[in-house]
This record gives C-alpha cells, structure tokens and sequence, in this order.
C-alpha cells in the first residue's frame, strides 16, 4: 500500500526538482543576454545546413548541448586535450559554457568530479541513458567526443517572429560551411520553412546567417522544456502517453519561458493542438513518427500551444 504513495511523493519531488532546473537555466540565459546583446541562445542541431532545407531535415536535435569535431571538422579551440584532440562544438544552450556562465570549462582526463552544476540540463526524472546525467552513453563533461545531450531541449522555431528557424551545423569546416553572411562554421543558420503548411513572416533566400533570437521578442514565449519526441521520452519524465491510444494523455510537461518563469502544463492541454481524430493526427505522436515536414510542423504546432498556456 505504500509503494504508489512513496512513488507519487517521488515524482512530487522531481518535478518540483525539474522547476528549479529549468528556472534556474532560465537565470543563466538571461545572463547570456546581457552579456550578448539580448541574444537568446536557442535552436536545434543538424549537420551542414547549405544542403538542406525545412522540408528535407527535421529539428529533433535541440537537446545538444555539444557536438562532436571529427578531424574534417572546426572545433571551439578552448575544448581541445589531450583526451580529445579534436575537441567539440557548443550548440544551443550549450553556449553558456563558453561563455563561462557555469563556471572553467572541463575537459576530458583533468576533471576530478563532474561539475554539478551541469546537472541543471537534466530533469530528475528523466531515466533514459542517453538523456541523463553522466552516463556511460552520454559522458560528462560535454567537451568529450562525440559531444553531450541534455536531458531538456530548446525551442528551435519561430524564435521572435513565426518561420523563424535557427540551426547548429554538426560538422563543417571553412570555407564550406560558412552560412551566407557569416564568417564561421560556428554560427548558426537560418533554412526557412519551405514545404511548412503554417504561416510565416520570413522570406528567401534560404538558407542564411539566422538572426539570434532576442528575449525583447520572444517575451513570455516558451524557450525550454522537458523532451516531447517521443512517447519514451515522455514517459520518462513527468507524464503517460502510449502509441495508437486514443486517450489523452495524463501528467505535464515542464517548461521554461522567455520571461523567466517555470510552469507544469497539463499534457492534455498540448495534446492535439492541431486538431482532427487522435491517435494519428496527434502532434505529440508525429513529431517522432511523421515524415519531415509533418514532424516540423508538428513540433511549430506544439510550441504555440505552449505559449498559449
């Protein structure tokens, strides 16, 4: 009788645990701003943007918090040791570490102890290896090879005005790579929402140096949030969702907005924001299983909704 009471007091303690996390993240990004003109560092990861568009990729990445630098690749030079002589490339909101928010930066072989302040990228919940803290299949500290996932992701769309994109190149180097405009491999791009049945106030040509999105646009918009994906995911942290069940789904979502605050959403207010007969017109259910523009569009839908909240 006692195991569903400690179990629900369990899951009590980790969103609340998950709320701090998130505001406190939220802290550092603001930070990130008044350091860097406004910029919010947002957006997803794939790999080199000058060949594909919206239509042809999807923006599931956004949990990046670095990527690995292959021996073809440009690394920031201060990830570079001797146990990773390529080193790695910041992504998302991954650039507070480069920006010394969250303390030196580690590298591989010197670090005693994790710095535990990295477990802020983290939601206690979350079980899966390749989403939690310091494990074997997602190593800590993020300058490792082969780079770190957070246990949370950023908004990679509509960052301040609708169609507006922002992704990280997983591995480029000069002169290829460079977005039109730009002048480095390390910074981000914006590809458009060609094929994207939503609106959009962005315009050609595609892709291009994107715009980093600003927190005197985005205002009370949400900016991070525990993983939606997939129904693993979900499960993993604070809700309960099963493929092809046509019940909405029980438990929240957590989420940090531009205006610093943390809120636990309903997973039923988000569930099928675009309408239609669940389960297969479910954006929660295509954003891991529809075909690229579908899962896009799906994630652009589930933001919204968010925002709304």
């Amino acid at each position: 009788m006692l195991l569903p009471v400690l179990s629900k007091a369990r899951e009590a303690a980790n969103r609340t645990a998950c709320l701090s996390n998130l505001r406190q993240l939220g802290n550092l990004m603001r930070m990130y701003g008044v350091q860097y003109k406004d910029c919010c560092p947002l957006g997803t990861s794939i790999g080199n943007p000058s060949g594909v568009a919206y239509n042809a990729t999807n923006l599931l990445l956004s949990y990046q918090i670095s990527r690995t630098a292959g021996s073809g690749s440009e690394a920031d030079s201060d990830t570079k040791s001797a146990s990773n002589p390529n080193g790695i490339r910041w992504q998302q909101f991954g650039l507070l570490f480069p920006a010394r928010l969250l303390g030196p930066i580690e590298l591989p072989g010197q670090s005693k102890a994790p710095n535990p302040m990295g477990k802020i990228f983290y939601c206690p919940s979350q079980t899966d290896s390749i989403n939690a803290f310091n494990y074997p299949s997602n190593d800590w500290p993020p300058t490792n090879t082969g780079g770190v996932r957070a246990g949370y992701w950023c908004r990679p769309c509509d960052l301040g005005h609708l169609g507006q994109m922002m992704v990280w190149s997983q591995s480029t180097k000069p002169p290829t790579g460079i977005p039109p405009g730009g002048h480095s491999v390390l910074e981000p791009w914006d590809i458009g929402t060609a094929g994207s049945t939503l609106p959009s106030e962005q315009s050609g040509p595609f892709p291009r140096l994107a715009d980093f999105a600003k927190f005197s646009h985005l205002k009370d918009k949400g900016i991070v949030s525990d993983l939606f994906w997939s129904y693993d995911r979900i499960n993993d942290e604070h809700g309960h969702i099963l493929p092809g069940d046509s019940r909405p789904p029980t438990g929240v979502l957590n989420v940090l907005y531009a205006n610093g605050a943390a809120k636990s959403i309903p997973l039923s207010n988000i569930y099928n924001p675009s309408g239609g007969a669940p389960p297969s017109n479910t954006d929660l259910y295509l954003v891991a299983n529809g075909g690229n523009v579908a899962k896009n569009d799906a994630m652009r839908r589930i933001w919204f909704a968010i925002d709304k909240q």
